[in-house]
């Protein structure tokens, strides 16, 4: 396979990855009819995988034994059906290596004309506040957010080191600075893909009083449900995957801890910073007789009357700060 140009989508997290993922995957023929190869290894080898998450493991040194290089791009190259000579890849993945001796391997028997890399950043309470809502509704850890907020550092060396493999796109992820207020439409555009895809809303966010029930059970040590089942729960009611609050003087505080936005701000300009102090602080005093009753009512959920009590009388509002 002759490569002209090899485009990697490295996220970061929470920043419409698996909109765009979903949206590359389903229209596989389409771009490989305009000559682009977004390639089913590394993505668990079936359409059923929408990103290269495998990929992406493969060639971190930190999980994986020296992998054979040449058969892995071997692999790819024999999925070619159409003469592509763009090859595109995407995983957040990607982003957690840091080690690239493997990825350097990899690039040298793949032999493309150019690389472009592609990434979108949130600003850091944004992006924080974002993670943070995630790693609650996938684990059954408890951490709360000030600490959880400590692993947001400059980004100087990841940019440093993305920078050093080829041409390293950064963008903001907000609405206002994508094209059209869109994801895919602003991923397109900058990977200079000719086409209009359709977009979807992947991945809701778990939020609200929902967000510190799951919260308090991680406390607890205890299953609230499955990941699946909070994701369908978010969607139940608007309030259930929105924010939590933090005033303005912590959000100045946390944000002034890091050197996150500076160090984007230098490679990407000013970003508006978005306003938390708008949201209800958590639990609300409707948690009772709207989640709670709600769970009892169409999921056998029950939440014992001094469980309840101690919620609604601020027991546990010290678990997110």
């Amino acid at each position: 396979m002759h490569v002209k140009k090899l485009i990697i989508h490295i996220g970061r997290h929470k920043s419409g990855t698996s909109s765009v993922q979903k949206s590359l995957s389903s229209n596989t023929s389409l771009l490989s009819s305009i000559g682009i190869l977004y390639p089913l290894f590394g993505r668990n080898g079936s359409a059923a995988g929408i990103a290269h998450h495998r990929l992406a493991k493969i060639l971190n040194p930190k999980f994986s034994h020296r992998p054979d290089i040449k058969a892995i791009v071997n692999e790819i190259s024999n999925e070619a059906t159409n003469s592509e000579e763009t090859i595109l890849l995407s995983s957040e993945a990607f982003q957690q290596i840091s080690n690239f001796a493997y990825v350097r391997e990899f690039l040298a028997e793949l032999n493309p004309h150019s690389i472009l890399i592609i990434c979108y950043f949130r600003e850091h309470l944004d992006y924080a506040v974002s993670s943070y809502r995630q790693f609650i509704h996938a684990n059954s850890n408890y951490i709360n957010f000030l600490d959880y907020n400590k692993r947001f550092r400059s980004m100087e060396k990841f940019i440093g080191n993305w920078s050093s493999i080829g041409d390293f796109k950064m963008k903001w992820f907000s609405s206002n600075s994508l094209l059209d207020n869109d994801i895919i439409s602003d991923f397109l555009n900058i990977a200079e893909i000719n086409l209009r895809l359709a977009s979807f809303r992947m991945n809701p966010s778990l939020g609200g009083d929902l967000f510190f029930l799951k919260l308090l059970f991680n406390f607890k040590g205890k299953q609230l449900f499955d990941y699946r089942t909070l994701s369908s729960l978010c969607t139940v009611k608007s309030e259930w995957n929105m924010p939590f609050k933090i005033n303005s003087e912590l959000a100045i505080k946390i944000r002034e801890r890091s050197d996150y936005n500076h160090s984007l701000i230098s490679n990407l300009g000013k970003i508006t910073l978005k306003c938390f102090d708008k949201y209800p602080a958590l639990p609300t005093s409707n948690i009772k007789d709207d989640l709670i009753n709600y769970l009892s009512k169409n999921h056998n959920i029950s939440i014992n009357q001094k469980l309840s009590d101690n919620i609604l009388n601020g027991k546990y509002s010290h678990l997110l700060f």
